[in-house]
């Protein structure tokens, strides 16, 4: 059976994208290291994202941690306004081997919230156009 992981960069106070979809100094990490991460895993011949215009170079420290994550993921799930900002990768994504794009479907308020050990239970109620 396979695992779901979920790799999100978020800041404390929320912000994700400004007005304009940039999300300025919140994702400079990814960029400004020394460190490529690669399809396949850091120094195994993988695919090399520093070359592609994608720059995807991190600290050290920083890729240590994010190509093992990145080398297990086999699917990317994302809303479909991300994919047609990144172009879908231009058929090329920086992990996994296939990338599936969730519809921008509107959501209620949380109609259940439940905390539990170690996790945040929610259940939403899709809101009809």
């Amino acid at each position: 059976m396979g695992s779901a992981i979920m790799h999100n960069v978020v800041s404390v106070d929320g912000f994700i994208a400004d007005k304009n979809d940039g999300v300025g100094p919140l994702h400079d990490w990814y960029f400004s290291g020394d460190t490529p991460l690669t399809e396949t895993g850091a120094g195994d011949g993988g695919y090399d994202h520093s070359q592609d215009g994608s720059g995807f170079k991190l600290s050290r420290v920083s890729a240590a941690y994010v190509q093992p994550v990145w080398d297990s993921i086999g699917v990317i799930v994302m809303g479909r306004h991300q994919f047609d900002l990144v172009n879908g990768w231009e058929g090329r994504p920086p992990a996994g081997d296939h990338v599936v794009v969730v519809s921008q479907q509107l959501l209620e308020d949380p109609q259940v919230v439940i905390q539990g050990n170690r996790v945040l239970h929610l259940r939403f109620k899709v809101r009809r156009w």
